[in-house]
């Protein structure tokens, strides 16, 4: 039996896949390039420059959102006025 003893590629233990985007992760982040926002003014960002062909809920964008901060996607700058926070894109955000 002969056994190689070339270097293999082994990921980085804290290596991680690029998370998939869905078309409302896509269309956040497309909202975000431009600078932070809020969750109001993504949803209206994403309605005007779709030019109204997707609107994104209230229950999507924050599932989504969720989503995007537990993945590093987005980071969240702070909360604003009670529930209201700002949202930017976070390294990962930036590379996809």
């Amino acid at each position: 039996m002969v056994t190689s003893t070339a270097k293999r590629y082994r990921p980085e233990p804290d290596h991680q896949p690029a998370p998939l985007l869905t078309p409302a992760v896509f269309h956040i982040l497309l909202a975000l390039a431009d600078g932070e926002s809020h969750g109001y003014g993504i949803m209206q960002d994403v309605e005007r420059f779709t030019n109204g062909e997707t609107r994104l809920g209230p229950g999507t964008l924050y599932r989504s959102i969720q989503r995007m901060l537990v993945d590093g996607l987005i980071q969240e700058l702070a909360i604003l006025v009670g529930l209201l926070s700002a949202h930017r894109t976070g390294p990962v955000g930036r590379q996809t």
